[in-house]
């Protein structure tokens, strides 16, 4: 039996992750607050992945100004990430599937029934200011893993994590792919 987040583009990483069990699909307002502070989050990381990129890309003259810029605001910022992840409880950090549709975690970590509701909150990089937040149903467990769902979003946001999803599993095939990345 295939996978139930196969069909869609994926990536395997390990993130701190909290899941909450919910007697019930959150309310209409509280779920448009999530998905606001979702979509702050995933254009914060957005940014914090383009810094890694430039820092790749090089430059020279006023590029290298502008790096140089950069690198002092990406100091402030990861200054800034500690103080709030200090403020924040610590979540384990899980190996997990993340597709637009949905994610998995091992069994063995936090088994739910399937039909289960969720509250699952993901950190998708040290540096971001907070966690992604998202309702999810359990659809299934499958090959030692719980898959859930998420909660249809709105387009806005449903696009803005498929290019998250898109960017990680990029990188990741490019990690495989390179001599540095195989052990």
């Amino acid at each position: 039996m295939p996978h139930p987040l196969d069909q869609w583009l994926s990536y395997r990483d390990r993130v701190p992750l909290e899941v909450t069990a919910l007697s019930s699909i959150p309310a209409a307002d509280e779920l448009h607050q999530w998905h606001d502070a979702d979509l702050r989050v995933l254009a914060a990381v957005a940014t914090l992945d383009e810094a890694y990129a430039r820092a790749d890309a090089g430059g020279s003259g006023d590029d290298a100004e502008i790096d140089r810029l950069h690198q002092k605001i990406d100091l402030v910022l990861d200054l800034l990430a500690t103080l709030v992840r200090g403020l924040r409880s610590h979540a384990a950090e899980v190996p997990v599937l993340l597709s637009k549709e949905g994610l998995a975690w091992p069994q063995s970590w936090l088994d739910l029934a399937v039909g289960s509701w969720v509250r699952v909150e993901l950190e998708l990089h040290p540096s971001a200011p907070q966690r992604l937040v998202w309702a999810a149903e359990v659809v299934a467990h499958q090959d030692g893993e719980v898959c859930a769902k998420f909660l249809t979003p709105p387009e806005a946001l449903d696009a803005a994590l498929e290019r998250y999803v898109f960017r990680r599993h990029r990188r990741s095939v490019a990690e495989a792919r390179s001599p540095a990345g195989k052990p």
